[in-house]
């Protein structure tokens, strides 16, 4: 991976000591943690939010999708629009 040098990296100091005299110390490996972990998180939440979606959506899209590809459905009757 084209990530895989930088995130393995030592950690560095970043920051101008001649107009700040803290330097920020970043660490590519923890930064990496960080974002997995956020990204675990989200993704969790996610699918809390779609299991709380009714089924019917489900059949509400592939009747869309139908329509859009020109299928004929098996309902013919709008309601849903």
């Amino acid at each position: 991976l084209m990530l895989k040098s930088p995130i393995l990296s030592s950690r560095t100091t970043v920051g101008d000591e001649k107009v700040d005299n803290t330097p920020l110390i970043v660490e590519p490996l923890r930064i990496a943690e960080q974002v997995l972990l956020l990204r675990d998180k989200l993704a969790l939440e996610w699918m809390e939010i779609m299991q709380a979606v009714p089924s019917e959506h489900t059949d509400i899209r592939r009747m869309q999708l139908a329509r859009l590809m020109g299928q004929p459905t098996l309902d013919t009757t709008d309601e849903f629009q």
